[in-house]
């Protein structure tokens, strides 16, 4: 045996040293789990370059748009009427409520205001204007702010009060009786009906079952409902101003 390097020659008169060493060094068998896979996975063009590919799924989800603007139509006295503000922002959990008549938004009063004469019914009118892109629509409630469901003298003192009718969506009355209030509009044409308690639920305050609008604009396609309240006082009431505070919200439909 040559040896091609010093080293190599003292190491192995060492291992001679200490008996003989006797072995067959096997250089190691390399496998591959792709010995047997094809170069090209895929297929090839008519030049031979390897294609191959895979499917992606894009899902966009479209948010849903609902949106809710109140303005007051009537006012009496020295009271401005309300318009649509920035307040009544567009919702995108299916829910919309602006702040509560009778209430200050930070640019204006959002009050409604009439008189009425002693055995006389007066009535005042708003509107609700509703756009949504939910296609089973939408549906547009009112409720007390409260849990009080009369208009009360602002004095006190005073305790004559406004009751709210006992008509119901089921059973409207077409008349208010005396020192009674309600409202109508919308699906409810027949009369009136007593606004209910905050947290009443169900149907009890149903103005409107509405459909998507045409658009998500607030002004073209959206859909507007005319909102009327009504009082009828005789000459037990006292005079005064009497106020309560109602709550509008839209919500989309299931």
């Amino acid at each position: 045996m040559r040896l091609f390097s010093h080293g190599r020659k003292i190491a192995f008169a060492f291992m001679a040293a200490l008996g003989t060493v006797s072995g067959t060094l096997a250089m190691p068998v390399v496998t591959s789990s792709f010995a047997d896979a094809p170069l090209c996975p895929g297929t090839t063009d008519p030049l031979g370059n390897c294609i191959t590919s895979g499917e992606t799924t894009i899902n966009v989800n479209v948010l849903p748009v609902l949106g809710l603007w109140l303005s007051s139509t009537t006012q009496q006295g020295n009271t401005t009427p309300f318009t649509e503000d920035s307040v009544d922002t567009i919702s995108t959990d299916g829910k919309v409520t602006p702040k509560p008549l009778g209430t200050s938004t930070g640019q204006q009063d959002r009050r409604v205001t009439f008189s009425v004469l002693p055995g006389q019914t007066a009535t005042a009118s708003m509107n609700a204007r509703v756009m949504t892109n939910v296609s089973s629509g939408y549906k547009l409630f009112i409720e007390m702010a409260g849990s009080e469901t009369a208009l009360k003298n602002t004095n006190n003192q005073i305790t004559t009060q406004f009751s709210k009718t006992g008509g119901t969506i089921a059973s409207p009355v077409a008349d208010l009786i005396d020192n009674t209030w309600g409202v109508k509009g919308g699906d409810v044409t027949a009369g009136y009906i007593g606004v209910p308690a905050s947290g009443s639920g169900s149907t009890a305050g149903l103005l409107k079952t509405g459909n998507k609008t045409t658009s998500t604009s607030q002004v073209d396609g959206s859909e507007t409902t005319e909102i009327t309240f009504g009082v009828k006082a005789n000459s037990a009431m006292d005079s005064g101003t009497y106020t309560g505070t109602v709550v509008i919200t839209a919500v989309v439909t299931d």
